[in-house]
């Protein structure tokens, strides 16, 4: 059978017409470029807390989730940030923004909220129908990221309240992060509410001389107290 040259790139070429779809269809959503102006503009908004900025330059429909190039977030990530007003999340979730989507870095709404201690985004999430125990690509639970080094005691107990795990993590429990984090306040109502703080925690603390000792708070009477 007489080959011709032609006939291995042809092959290649209907090679790449069959993996660029599937690419495409597999690649995390993203802003597109033609978008990416509008997106600036949108973040700034929302960073402004400019809800009828907000408003008018908001998309309607899946591309409310995308996610911006520059940051990693999407809008709703952005507006979990501290400070933000819960009403242009509720804005963009009306708008059909995922309350459970994470972003380009990872992060769920929850989770941002948590982490960056915006606690009226928190209760505007949950009240949505968050999922308190969802992790984020870290494996993260949001009451995790509450009771780190930023400490939000009123995210802690709106999370709890409706329903977090304090014991039953993946990793790390809420009460050892708050332990090693210095967050007492963390620390009193995670026991109040059943926490157990194991006696290899308290003396790893002990035993840390960069670790500052609990104000008004004793681990290791906690943890003899616990059955």
């Amino acid at each position: 059978m007489k080959r011709y040259p032609g006939n291995k790139p042809l092959k290649i070429n209907y090679l790449i017409l069959i993996l660029v779809p599937v690419v495409l269809l597999l690649w995390p959503p993203a802003a597109p470029f033609a978008e990416a102006a509008n997106f600036i503009k949108l973040f700034t908004a929302i960073a402004n807390n400019d809800l009828e900025e907000v408003r008018a330059l908001a998309p309607q429909g899946p591309s409310i989730n995308a996610v911006d190039r520059a940051s990693g977030a999407t809008p709703l990530t952005w507006a979990c940030m501290k400070g933000i007003k819960p009403a242009i999340a509720a804005h963009l979730i009306s708008l059909g923004a995922d309350i459970e989507q994470m972003d380009g870095e990872g992060n769920t709404p929850l989770g941002t909220a948590a982490t960056y201690g915006n606690a009226a985004a928190a209760r505007l999430l949950l009240e949505k129908g968050a999922n308190p125990n969802a992790p984020d690509g870290r494996k993260n639970l949001p009451i995790i990221l509450a009771s780190g080094h930023s400490g939000h005691l009123e995210i802690v107990q709106t999370l709890t309240a409706k329903g977090a795990k304090i014991e039953d993590q993946i990793g790390k429990t809420a009460v050892q992060t708050a332990l090693d984090c210095n967050k007492p306040e963390i620390v009193r109502f995670l026991v109040e509410k059943g926490a157990r703080i194991g006696y290899f925690q308290v003396l790893k603390r002990l035993w840390d001389p960069e670790q500052p000792p609990l104000p008004d708070f004793d681990p290791l009477k906690s943890a003899r107290s616990q059955p």
